[in-house]
């Protein structure tokens, strides 16, 4: 193999192959650099491509037609001591894979300037803004703005929910306590259970859902779930101290008109029935007066049995 030495053009060598490169070592005449063509340049080892770069200064490793500025055949694995980061295809689906000799699962961590953003972790939950999963194994996607708001979307079996559970929209407050939308499969594949409540882990579902092939929302209601406290007292006189009300809502730029009862009328009377949103604004759980009109029907009825009775007589 010549060796054209030129005082204007330099070095030249022939163009050779994969099995027989043009530039070789004293030790073995199958690796070591070549040309394809006289646009190309490759190196070989033992005989076979190792890199290859074409015309349009595509880089391929493992291949001789890369088709983007670096094109690998096979698996791209980075290394630290015994743990690996891979990336490659499996059959017809791309990966990246965190592992070591012993296929163990690791973190994948992704940083967004000089800190961590999100990560996968080793029980497959996508964590954004934290390091730890609330829900533990089982899938959890989970986003945590602060200490103190910890409100988080979660897809798959939890351990902190009831039995059962295929898949929730869980919402967290700073103390770990679960107020939840919560929708799931309990049970059985597709039982299409719609479920908002709060609860503590292992306790029975309180608070309303949708049930299976239900078109209203259903309230827990088993006595065995409650501590009965007192009875409700002088229901008609609770309700006649309500002012009901035909108005619209200030920020309503449609002015639709609404019906409505005021909820300091009812905290005066009925204060169970009220709760207070983050502005301090009241707000009413109309379903909470339904127990009072009830007591108040028996009140009338009670009356005009007693009416009756005395005419009567």
């Amino acid at each position: 193999m010549s060796v054209t030495i030129n005082g204007t053009t330099g070095i030249a060598v022939p163009l050779g192959s994969a099995s027989a490169p043009s530039e070789s070592n004293t030790s073995s005449a199958t690796t070591g650099a070549y040309y394809p063509t006289g646009t190309t340049y490759g190196i070989s080892t033992n005989g076979t491509n190792a890199v290859y770069i074409d015309a349009s200064q595509n880089v391929g490793i493992g291949t001789s037609t890369p088709q983007n500025k670096l094109d690998t055949a096979g698996v791209i694995t980075s290394s630290s001591s015994s743990k690996y980061l891979n990336f490659g295809w499996s059959g017809s689906n791309a990966y990246i894979q965190t592992t070591d000799v012993s296929f163990s699962a690791y973190n994948l961590i992704f940083y967004g300037g000089a800190a961590e953003r999100m990560r996968i972790d080793s029980s497959g939950n996508l964590l954004v803004g934290t390091t730890t999963s609330l829900i533990g194994s089982g899938g959890s996607i989970q986003a945590v703005g602060s200490s103190t708001n910890r409100g988080y979307f979660n897809v798959g079996r939890t351990t902190a929910a009831t039995s059962g559970v295929c898949g929730s929209l869980l919402a967290w407050n700073a103390t770990n306590v679960v107020a939840a939308l919560d929708f799931q499969a309990n049970g059985a594949v597709n039982s299409g259970i719609i479920q908002a409540f709060t609860y503590s882990a292992g306790s029975a579902v309180q608070g309303p859902y949708v049930n299976t092939g239900g078109t209203s929302w259903t309230t827990s209601s088993d006595e065995n779930l409650k501590d009965i406290i007192e009875p409700i007292e002088n229901g008609v006189k609770k309700l006649s101290s309500l002012r009901s009300v035909i108005g619209k809502f200030k920020t309503d730029y449609d002015d639709v008109r609404r019906v409505f009862l005021i909820a300091q009328d009812v905290q005066k009377v009925l204060p169970e029935a009220i709760c207070t949103d983050p502005n301090g604004y009241l707000g009413l759980n109309y379903q909470d007066l339904i127990p009072v009109l009830v007591k108040a029907i028996q009140e009338l009825s009670a009356e005009v049995e007693a009416l009756k009775a005395k005419v009567g007589a």
